[in-house]
């Protein structure tokens, strides 16, 4: 058996711990209807493209938490095309804050 690297048990404690606060969210999430979040991403990213620049980063924070949020619980269980996905669709949400902010 191989010895475990540096840092790994304390990587697997903040994995533990995020599953476990998030999984009294998850559940009342769960429990609003199925189109309640996809429509209120589409409602921030309409105001990060939308809005003026102060605007935008206010709608541009809670985005990328939620998606970086799923984004990280899904992580194990995604595979490495879907982990691609999950990092260009932050990468896109950063880019477009900057263009937002910058023009």
């Amino acid at each position: 058996m191989r010895p475990s690297p540096a840092g790994r048990p304390a990587r697997r404690a903040l994995r533990t711990a995020v599953e476990r606060r998030s999984a009294v969210l998850l559940v009342a999430l769960s429990t609003r209807p199925t189109w309640l979040l996809p429509l209120g991403c589409a409602v921030l990213l309409g105001g990060l493209l939308f809005l003026p620049a102060a605007a935008a980063v206010a709608c541009l924070v809670p985005l990328l938490a939620v998606v970086g949020w799923l984004a990280y619980l899904s992580w194990p269980t995604t595979d490495p095309g879907g982990r691609v996905v999950r990092v260009l669709a932050l990468v896109v949400l950063v880019a477009l804050g900057v263009r937002a902010v910058a023009g």
